[in-house]
């Protein structure tokens, strides 16, 4: 474990998945992640490749801000690029607010500012090992009910093999000329683990694979959903239509393409090699909105709140204390100066 660099294994549980949440088959989520071994000990994945772990962070010792934190299988961080075979990279923020208070200068005069535009070059490193297939589509009017977009709720694929202890990522992505762009759209990234994956001998068992939040999607502009297998596991196999082939589930044969993408391969997901006659089987599902008013109640999330004992206190300057709607404190100032 890694946390811009510096080594926190130190710092760093064994943690375990709640037997609930694997025998369930949902998505694993953070909640789930339970302490199972003393600290610093060792960290190993499951069967299905999954490897949980709770960090301890120190205090006072690393900076707020974006931190990278990165999982991988060698001891020493110069080691990474030449000698790691898996590897994993998440970005923890923290942050800290302070409230200050200063006068305002109200005035009718126009500003001047004095702007010097200074550029610095920075250069960035990607890394590719992943080993994706993608489909191109676009999404008509008509099958907008003639509005300018439609929000996406799933993707439906059709499995006819898969990894037994690896699962599989799914992206919507831009196409920008013709090919799959590098990014995933906002909220358009999925991960299904092997026993959620559906496999049949003749396509006709979906795997949905349903996004947290609706996708956005523009009608007429191009776009593509991107399948990645995890540790570009070779189990994975999908059903496509072929010109030439035929129908498994119906026998009939197909004459023709449908006209409105293309089936792309690459293995390093940048260079990417089209397929002109075959595609992906795939349904694209979207929210069917009512045309009924509605109303949404907002409420905070986990606030924290703390119960007052003693409000016989002193307050510091600028101080501000906040209570819970429909409840009261007495209080009251003394020796103001």
């Amino acid at each position: 474990f890694f946390l811009d660099g510096t080594p926190v294994n130190a710092h760093v549980y064994p943690g375990e998945v709640a037997t609930t949440t694997v025998a369930s088959g949902t998505e694993y989520n953070v909640d789930d992640v339970e302490v199972k071994g003393a600290l610093a000990g060792s960290v190993r994945t499951d069967s299905e490749g999954t490897l949980a772990a709770v960090f301890a962070i120190p205090e006072a010792t690393f900076f707020v801000g974006e931190r990278s934190i990165e999982i991988t299988d060698v001891d020493q961080y110069a080691s990474l690029e030449s000698g790691k075979t898996s590897y994993s990279k998440a970005v923890y923020r923290a942050y800290n607010f302070e409230i200050n208070k200063s006068d305002m200068t109200v005035t009718t005069r126009t500003p001047t500012f004095d702007l010097d535009r200074n550029v610095v070059p920075r250069s960035f490193t990607r890394q590719w090992n992943t080993d994706p297939i993608a489909q191109t589509f676009i999404v008509r009017g008509a099958q907008a009910v003639n509005a300018t977009m439609s929000m996406i709720s799933s993707v439906d694929l059709f499995f006819k093999g898969k990894s037994s202890s690896v699962g599989a990522t799914v992206e919507l992505r831009e196409v920008v000329n013709g090919y799959p762009s590098q990014g995933s759209l906002p909220f358009a990234r999925k991960h299904l683990r092997s026993n959620q994956i559906v496999i049949s001998n003749d396509g006709t068992a979906a795997t949905t694979f349903e996004f947290k939040n609706p996708v956005k999607l523009n009608v007429n502009k191009e776009y593509c959903f991107v399948v990645i297998p995890d540790a570009n596991s070779p189990d994975f196999l999908l059903f496509t239509s072929k010109v030439g082939g035929s129908d498994f589930a119906t026998g009939q044969s197909i004459t023709n393409d449908w006209g409105d993408g293309v089936l792309f391969t690459s293995t390093n997901d940048s260079a990417w090699k089209s397929y002109q006659d075959e595609d992906i089987k795939f349904t694209l599902k979207r929210y069917q909105h009512q045309a009924t008013a509605g109303s949404v109640d907002l409420a905070p999330n986990d606030v924290e709140f703390f119960t007052v004992s003693d409000t016989t206190n002193q307050f510091r300057n600028d101080e501000l204390a906040y209570v819970k709607k429909a409840i009261s404190y007495p209080c009251g100032v003394n020796n103001r100066t």
